[in-house]
């Protein structure tokens, strides 16, 4: 997989996998999506997998918190983090994150993933989300 955000959901369950080394001109669809998703009454599974994520900025563990604090209030299930890096670990428990998600070391497969289209992924536009 190339550097980038990947999203699956089917109305109730969200994924995401982070790949690479993610800055935050990287974040926007991060955060479009949870604009999105505060709406919504009942959420109910949060799977976010770092286990490919080279490193983070603050940027990204704004959006990761942040989404992790949703579905901690709306959702059935503490949100999920999965993470293998030490590094990012250290960070993840620095911030306080594991008070937010429940943190695992195995991927979960998920199908039908979609990488979101980024300022970066458009080379040099300032704006610019959503599905590729």
């Amino acid at each position: 997989m190339d550097t980038g955000i990947y999203y699956a959901d089917d109305q109730a369950n969200h994924n995401f996998k982070l790949v690479g080394k993610l800055r935050f001109d990287q974040s926007p669809p991060l955060f479009e999506i949870l604009e999105k998703l505060k709406d919504h009454v009942k959420l109910d599974n949060l799977v976010i997998d770092l286990k490919d994520a080279s490193s983070l900025d603050s940027t990204m563990f704004g959006a990761i918190c942040g989404l992790g604090v949703l579905f901690l209030k709306k959702g059935t299930q503490k949100p999920i983090l999965i993470c293998k890096k030490n590094d990012i670990e250290r960070m993840i428990k620095t911030l306080g994150l594991d008070q937010i998600f429940e943190l695992k070391e195995k991927t979960i497969d998920v199908p039908g993933l979609i990488k979101l289209q980024t300022s970066v992924d458009k080379m040099g536009s300032a704006k610019g989300t959503g599905l590729m």
